[in-house]
């Protein structure tokens, strides 16, 4: 077991097993439980970036791409709603981030479990596909203002791919 100190009274545990990683951070954030075989470790590093700064932008987008390619789509939603709500309210002065390109990550999350819903649960699948829709023509009506046209090419690919996708499973109901 390891025990980390910092100078906010927070103290963070690790404790290893052979395949489970337990991450408590006391006084504030969170107890995680760990899967050393699925699970990157940095999304440790991204919790605590949030935890000194929840108005940290970049570190919500991080944590929302690690969990979007581990799986966790649901935390992903979750993570590039905050980085969308915290970069469209100017909280974070030191974000670069583009709500084109938050948005884009967004549908393509949603796209994902709507694909992934197809056969088990049609009625999902089109909530999820008609939300990718929605985030993908948000992200393309905010890339024509920044006239970037390879890229609002892509998105518009993006949307009408979906649509496809949206009207095949409709059909089926």
């Amino acid at each position: 077991m390891t025990i980390h100190k910092s100078r906010k009274k927070a103290v963070i545990l690790y404790l290893v097993s052979s395949s489970i990683v337990f991450v408590a951070i006391v006084g504030g954030l969170r107890i995680v439980l760990l899967s050393m075989q699925g699970i990157p470790f940095t999304t440790i590093e991204e919790d605590i970036r949030i935890y000194k700064d929840p108005n940290n932008a970049l570190a919500h987008f991080n944590r929302g791409w690690i969990r979007s390619q581990s799986g966790d789509r649901e935390g992903a939603i979750a993570d590039f709603t905050e980085a969308i709500k915290i970069v469209s309210s100017g909280k974070d002065k030191n974000s670069s981030l583009s709500l084109v390109g938050l948005y884009d990550d967004r549908g393509q999350v949603y796209n994902h479990l709507g694909g992934s819903a197809e056969d088990r649960n049609p009625a999902e699948a089109q909530k999820n596909y008609r939300l990718a829709i929605s985030d993908y023509q948000k992200s393309a009506e905010l890339c024509k203002l920044e006239s970037d046209k390879p890229i609002c090419s892509m998105i518009v690919d993006n949307i009408e791919w979906v649509k496809k996708s949206l009207s095949e499973v409709s059909s089926k109901n």
